[in-house]
Formats: C-alpha cells, sequence, structure tokens
C-alpha cells in the first residue's frame, strides 16, 4: 500500500498550516453564497441535535455544538447502547460521514437538496447502521419562520466551492481561538465553548 493517499482537487490550497501562522482569510460575501450557508445551517442544526439528545445536557446548551476539524465539522463521540457512533461533516469530499465502534461506515453526500430529503437520509443512514431514531425536536432553533425539518422541501443550493471556503475559515477562527486559549491558560481557566453551537 502506498504511504501517501490522494484526495480529489478542489482548487484551493489543502496544505498543513502551522497554528502559528496567520493565512489569508477565504473570501466570503455573503449575497454569493447565503444559499449554501442556509442549507448548512440547516443540516448542522439537525446533526447539532442529534448530539443534543444523545450527550449528557451542558450548560448553556453546549453539548449541542459542533467542533472544528480539518476538514470541516464533527460531533464527536457520542454513545448509542454499548457502542458509540459519530457523525462529521467533510467539506472537502463534500459529505456527511457516519461511524461506529462496531465498524459501520455511511456518508451522504452534500449536495443541493431540501433540509427534509436531508433529514430524511440521515435518519435512514443510522437506521442502516443500527442506530436509533433519536427523536430529535424537528423544529429549527432561533430562526425567523422556523420550517419543521421534514417539512422544508424547497430546494437548496450547495456550492463546493464556497462550502470549502467555509471550512477553511472554520479552522482558521479555531486556530485563533486555539491560540487565544494557550495564552489565556497560564493566567486564569475560563470556560471556552466550541466554535459552531446549534440548539
Amino acid at each position: 500500500m502506498s504511504g501517501s493517499d490522494s484526495a480529489p482537487s478542489t482548487g484551493l490550497r489543502s496544505e498543513a498550516v502551522s497554528l502559528n501562522e496567520s493565512g489569508p482569510w477565504p473570501p466570503l460575501p455573503y449575497d454569493e453564497w447565503k444559499d449554501t450557508l442556509h442549507a448548512i445551517h440547516m443540516w448542522t442544526q439537525i446533526v447539532g441535535k442529534i448530539r443534543l439528545a444523545t450527550t449528557p445536557l451542558l450548560n448553556h446548551w453546549w453539548n449541542s455544538s459542533l467542533a472544528v476539524t480539518p476538514r470541516g465539522l464533527t460531533t464527536g463521540t457520542m454513545p448509542t447502547g454499548a457502542g458509540a457512533f459519530q457523525m462529521d461533516f467533510d467539506f472537502v469530499q463534500h459529505e456527511l460521514v457516519v461511524v461506529t465502534s462496531r465498524g459501520g461506515r455511511d456518508a451522504i453526500a452534500l449536495r443541493p437538496m431540501s433540509v427534509a430529503q436531508f433529514y430524511r437520509e440521515v435518519l435512514a443512514a443510522l437506521d442502516r447502521l443500527g442506530i436509533a431514531d433519536p427523536k430529535i425536536h424537528v423544529k429549527p432553533n432561533e430562526v425567523a419562520d422556523a420550517v419543521p425539518f421534514p417539512d422544508d422541501v424547497t430546494l437548496r443550493p450547495y456550492d463546493r466551492d464556497q462550502a470549502r471556503r467555509f471550512a477553511m475559515a472554520l479552522l482558521a477562527t479555531d486556530r485563533h481561538h486555539l491560540m487565544a486559549k494557550i495564552g489565556a491558560d497560564n493566567r486564569h481557566a475560563f470556560a471556552c465553548p466550541p466554535v459552531v453551537s446549534e440548539g
């Protein structure tokens, strides 16, 4: 087996960046990516609510938050029966990946679709992996004119380049957040919520 992995080119820089390096902020003009943003916002609410339903409650509902990874966002480990599972938004390969401690893996392609379609596909993936329906609250939080996920049938665009830039912005934010915490830890302890939080 080769010692290197190959991945499809995205047209964007993907090399490792030092935590101390300040790279250029990726361009994310709101008017150009707002439709993709709204889609990702609703998708992360669904996945965040799954984490909220399957993990112990933390103050400010921080257990609904998603943590930044080199490729996007993750729930981290969530318990299920005698095992565990994890859900990762991969904005490099453009898929939501679900893995289990029993060796199971399923993936949903991130693409233009309705919130209702995404919600159905997430529940179907969990079912295929033997994970019970977490019975989340299906109405999105803190948005105007909140439509329950199963009823939100409007097609949502998904721009792969804009989603990749979003992941790069998250990583840059997380890097600066980490460096600030490292500096502050020598002076005092404080609570640090993850970068993305959905209730």
